[in-house]
């Protein structure tokens, strides 16, 4: 922490430094003429300066009024000195003001400012006009105002703020990294509240536009003046799913017909005013109370949507249904307090969740339920719901036959979906080996499952989307975070008010609240709003295309597998209550990692260390002793083990050749020295470079290590000698499949296999293969 020295102290090279520039400005006026001196002594009594001083020479000795040491002694104090530090100026600006000095009309120079005064992001240089028969000081602004007094910069600071989700402690700490002169909590407390009622009437103007235009597309679809919306209420605390006490929360009614919000509210339990004088014990100041609301946490949402309502019928919005999630008890309130006939339609998602999680949960009891069957199931529950749209009935049919076409049972199936119908010799593309399930007991608890919501096929068959309200909430997280508090102040008002308007208008919504304010909305402002807007509106495009979403698909199937893969090679790395429930005896096995597969190298990777390898010296012997001779024999030493292979040539070997090697070629044998030769390879000149030469022989060394352990496995016939050798040269050994096994089952042994290893997988991604190691891990 810093010292600080008030008023009337200076340092002693503060002092030094005051007297230097003393008696410069002294010498400097010694020389002058007489004459000049007579007149410049005139126009001092003019200006009524100091009359004791035969020059005037401007009093800067009151410049320093505090200073700041650190625990060194460095000054840390922030000076008037223009030079220090950086600023943000309006060149325009400057350079009309220095034209001409305000007293004579001289032009006047940068070079001569004498100190600068800082307000917020903007300031004012005092530069000396040194024009010998005026010396005046002339205030130099480095930007523009408002409302005679307030600077725009400061203002846009403030906009910049709401719109980025930055508090006053997060813009000082940009500033000061780019060491540009900080700003005062007040100052940006009163340009957010000016910016902020801006914000509000933007966002107002906006829903009242987009009000009347659901008005007006209800009416041209439905023919009727019958509005319905999604609405959901958001924290600004993470709940944990039992318990939430958030002290402010938001809400949003967004039309069904436009996707734009047509209204919104918010609540807060604080005022940071009110709080501060209890604590102080003294009685609040008149000011514009910022709580709202005294009940818990949950209770929110249904007291800002009875609000919506009443507020959006009162404004000729005729609201019958709305859509929500399952969560509250919102539409009993609505029925009681507003409306008894309001329509409630339940959200998809909220609806499809429940069943996933359910499926997941009945895994544990029956081991045929794999996640690639309960993908399937869902995607079947999916699409039935789609096809059954505004058809309770239909809805009902399509679940019963649910719990049986996955079983080979498609007497209860449609024609419009199931395909088995047509030609029951087809396969299951979803299901493992392409056949139906056989677990009965599972085909039981799907029944049960699928009973619960045939009761509810009513709400299943009119389904609505709170998607828009969720992309609203995420808006909102990122203007005002979860993990800063801005609900004791009207800061979380403006936030939720900018969601709002750039919901509604994108991000242009910025250059309004400028132009609304009375500054201009800037050209780099304008281009960037556009540019965003226009990315936004590439993105939704793209996004919802059938190939963007089988993308979508296939990448989150991809990422799901290489997670599977790692924490069944890794173990157990981070679960609740890990160290208290793990064994001792056990801890080692849990931790012990499988070796993950090695890629077969490429030329331009590292090579291998030379000085940890074996010298292996090799000879060759070819057709000839041309450039399109062709090998017949490869031999290699390393220290007593030798190794020697013939190759069957494509050419004629020459007589020259023939002698010497002892080797002839004739109707397509190799001969050597009138013998058949053993063993030939039939290869066409093929050659290997070093670092595949390198991974061949550690492939080799790995799977004449790990070969012995798959024994059993062969004598079983569980495994053919390919496929124990496939696994032996991957790194794997029977530990490692034991290991896999007890980590997660058959699908354990799936990840592994199927891990990619360059562009083929490590081992075999056959279901059969699988199917067989994990029987006989089974029963081990």
């Amino acid at each position: 922490m810093g010292k600080l020295r008030n008023n009337g102290f200076r340092t002693l090279k503060q002092e030094r430094n005051l007297v230097s520039i003393r008696e410069g400005q002294r010498k400097r006026y010694c020389e002058e003429d007489h004459h000049q001196d007579l007149a410049l002594k005139s126009v001092h009594a003019d200006h009524s300066y100091d009359e004791t001083s035969k020059r005037f020479v401007p009093d800067i000795s009151n410049i320093v009024h505090e200073e700041v040491l650190d625990n060194d002694g460095n000054n840390l104090t922030p000076t008037d000195d223009w030079r220090v530090g950086r600023r943000v100026v309006e060149l325009g600006v400057i350079a009309d003001h220095l034209q001409q000095c305000k007293h004579c009309g001289l032009p006047l120079s940068l070079p001569n400012t004498i100190n600068i005064k800082t307000y917020g992001l903007r300031s004012v240089l005092k530069v000396l006009c040194t024009n010998k028969s005026c010396w005046n000081i002339n205030a130099i602004p480095t930007g523009k105002q408002h409302d005679h007094k307030i600077w725009d910069v400061n203002t846009k600071l403030a906009l910049t703020a709401i719109d980025l989700g930055l508090g006053e402690h997060q813009i000082n700490g940009l500033l000061s990294i780019l060491n540009i002169p900080t700003v005062s909590h007040c100052m940006i407390d009163n340009r957010i509240r000016e910016v902020g009622d801006v914000i509000e009437s933007v966002a107002d103007k906006s829903m009242e536009e987009w009000t009347e235009k659901e008005k007006e597309m209800t009416r041209e679809s439905d023919g009727n003046d019958n509005v319905t919306v999604s609405v959901d209420a958001a924290w600004q605390r993470r709940g944990s799913g039992r318990s939430y006490d958030s002290l402010t929360g938001h809400c949003s009614m967004i039309g069904s017909k436009t996707g734009k919000v047509i209204n919104y509210k918010w609540r807060s339990k604080a005022c940071r005013i009110c709080q501060r004088a209890e604590t102080s014990g003294n009685i609040p100041r008149v000011h514009k109370c910022n709580k709202n609301f005294t009940g818990s946490a949950k209770a929110m949402e249904p007291d800002m949507v009875v609000d919506m309502v009443k507020e959006s019928r009162s404004k000729g919005a005729n609201i019958t249904a709305i859509i929500g999630d399952e969560d509250t008890t919102t539409i009993a309130r609505l029925r009681a307090k507003v409306d008894p006939t309001i329509v409630k339609l339940s959200d998809s998602n909220h609806m499809k969740k429940p069943i996933r999680n359910r499926l997941y949960e009945l895994k544990n009891k029956h081991s045929t339920l794999s996640p690639k069957v309960i993908s399937y199931i869902m995607k079947c529950f999916n699409y039935l719901i789609a096809q059954g749209k505004g058809q309770p009935k239909k809805i009902e049919e399509n679940l019963n036959a649910l719990s049986k076409h996955p079983f080979g049972d498609h007497s209860s199936c449609s024609t419009d979906w199931c395909r088995f119908i047509a030609d029951p010799s087809i396969k299951y593309k979803s299901l493992p080996y392409g056949k139906p399930l056989q677990d009965k007991a599972l085909q039981e608890s799907l029944t049960t499952l699928f009973q619960k919501y045939i009761l509810n096929s009513e709400k299943l068959a009119n389904l609505g989307s709170t998607q828009s309200n969720e992309s609203f909430n995420k808006s909102v997280a990122a203007k005002a975070p979860k993990n800063r508090f801005y609900g004791g102040s009207r800061s979380l008002a403006y936030r939720v008010a900018a969601a709002v308007a750039q919901k509604n208008t994108g991000h242009r919504y910025t250059v309004d609240v400028n132009v609304s304010s009375g500054l201009s909305p800037g050209l780099y402002t304008r281009k960037l709003a556009t540019l965003r807007d226009i990315q936004a509106r590439k993105r939704k495009a793209v996004a919802i295309t059938t190939e963007a979403k089988l993308r979508r698909i296939a990448l989150k199937a991809s990422r799901n597998q290489s997670s599977s893969t790692f924490e069944v090679r890794e173990g157990v790395c981070y679960q609740s209550n890990t160290m208290i429930d793990t064994v001792t005896e056990d801890s080692d096995e849990k931790i012990l990692e499988i070796p993950a597969p090695k890629n077969k190298p490429v030329e331009n990777d590292s090579k291998p260390d030379i000085s940890t390898m074996t010298h292996i010296y090799f000879d060759i012997e070819a057709t000839g002793l041309g450039r399109t001779s062709h090998i017949t024999q490869i031999s290699a030493r390393r220290g007593l083990e030798t190794f020697s292979k013939y190759i069957l040539p494509a050419r004629e070997i020459t007589p020259k050749a023939a002698e010497v090697t002892g080797l002839t070629f004739q109707n397509g044998s190799l001969y050597l020295l009138d013998k058949t030769s053993p063993s030939c390879w039939h290869v066409q000149k093929v050659f290997q470079s070093e670092l595949s030469v390198f991974y061949n022989y550690v492939s080799l060394k790995q799977m004449n290590k790990n070969v012995p352990s798959l024994k059993q496995m062969l004598d079983e016939k569980v495994v053919t000698k390919r496929t124990a050798n496939c696994i032996a040269r991957s790194g794997l050994n029977l530990s490692h499949l034991r290991l896999a096994y007890s980590r997660n089952g058959r699908t354990g042994i799936k990840d592994i296999f199927s891990e990619p290893c360059g562009s083929k997988a490590r081992v075999t991604k056959s279901a059969k293969i699988i199917d067989s190691v994990s029987d006989f891990l089974k029963e081990l």
